[in-house]
């Protein structure tokens, strides 16, 4: 019976390490999203631009990143950033996977003035739609 757990461990399928680097996880994206978790409800689609993996908010929200990490094994980065724009503060940690398009999940704690709080966990698909210009040459 050992011999045969080893003999299908032998054949099972290596995955293989991610052949992409952190850069191409850069562009402009149209993001939809999807509540896995929490009370905060949906945050709907966007478009956001990507920069090596981190996903840039609006500057209104005033966030800056506080970590960040990249797994070269599973083409996935990592990364926090804490927000205040005076009303809420909010903390999201993200992880965006793949090249090109992107799929990912982000996990955010987020608390209002008045003591209101929330937190969530929703999955996401990033479409590159700039790849568009970049083909043309535009």
């Amino acid at each position: 019976m050992f011999f045969l757990l080893v003999l299908l461990g032998c054949d099972a399928e290596k995955i293989e390490p991610c052949a992409s680097s952190q850069e191409d996880q850069t562009g402009l994206y149209r993001i939809e999203t999807e509540t896995v978790d929490g009370n905060c409800g949906s945050i709907g689609d966007l478009e956001a631009e990507v920069i090596n993996g981190i996903v840039q908010v609006d500057e209104s929200i005033g966030c800056s990143l506080t970590s960040e990490r990249w797994e070269q094994d599973t083409c996935t980065t990592h990364s926090v950033q804490d927000c205040d724009d005076g009303v809420w503060t909010m903390n999201m940690r993200w992880e965006v996977t793949g090249a090109g398009d992107l799929s990912g999940r982000l996990q955010a704690y987020m608390l209002d003035v008045y003591g209101y709080e929330c937190q969530g966990q929703w999955e996401f698909s990033a479409e590159k739609i700039d790849a568009v210009l970049e083909d043309t040459g535009i």
